[in-house]
């Protein structure tokens, strides 16, 4: 009995707790100083590689705030025979955002961003090639926040970059890539 006592208090004391967020959330006018724990999932539209990342969020002012998002994948491919391909991959990037309403539940913003990237490749067709690459990014993104609860968003995002990559394995070969887009979509809480 007891059991069951504790865990209809463990229920029902969050959901009271959410519903006093989200009446509150609509006397809320300022984000100045807030921070929140980021969970991003990226690659979405247009990708055949998806990543997943951890960051945070800081709010600098009502209108600006920075965000910084560590993220990674992992994929392989087998083909017939054992053949297959592998990737790896770990970026770090940061983010100046600017809030372009004064909305406090539906935030569209434009943001500038600044990114590093480690990669490591192997084919292996029969015969095994790899490559790696380190690369710097310069980021431009549009997305839109909606705080479902006070302390509770959901953010998606739309990236366009131009990247310098410096092969690490095959003769130090240097490529600009100009124009990658991807999505993003983040969950944000905050406190």
């Amino acid at each position: 009995m007891r059991t069951i006592s504790l865990l209809i208090l463990l229920t029902v004391y969050p959901i009271t707790e959410l519903l006093a967020q989200a009446e509150s959330m609509r006397d809320s006018t300022s984000f100045a100083g807030r921070k929140a724990i980021v969970f991003s999932v990226s690659g979405l539209i247009g990708s055949i590689q998806i990543s997943g990342g951890l960051g945070g969020k800081y709010w600098i002012s009502n209108e600006y705030f920075l965000k910084s998002i560590l993220s990674g994948s992992y994929g392989r491919t087998e083909f017939d025979y054992g053949i297959g391909d592998h990737y790896e991959n770990i970026s770090l990037n940061i983010y100046v955002d600017r809030k372009l309403s004064s909305d406090q539940k539906l935030i569209p913003y434009v943001g500038l961003g600044a990114g590093f990237h480690w990669s490591e490749r192997a084919y292996d067709h029969g015969y095994l090639v790899q490559n790696g690459d380190v690369g710097y990014s310069i980021i431009l993104l549009c997305g839109i926040e909606y705080m479902i609860l006070e302390k509770i968003s959901l953010s998606v995002e739309q990236m366009v970059s131009a990247t310098y990559y410096h092969d690490r394995m095959q003769g130090g070969r240097t490529t600009w890539n100009v124009g990658n887009s991807t999505s993003n979509m983040s969950l944000s809480i905050y406190f």
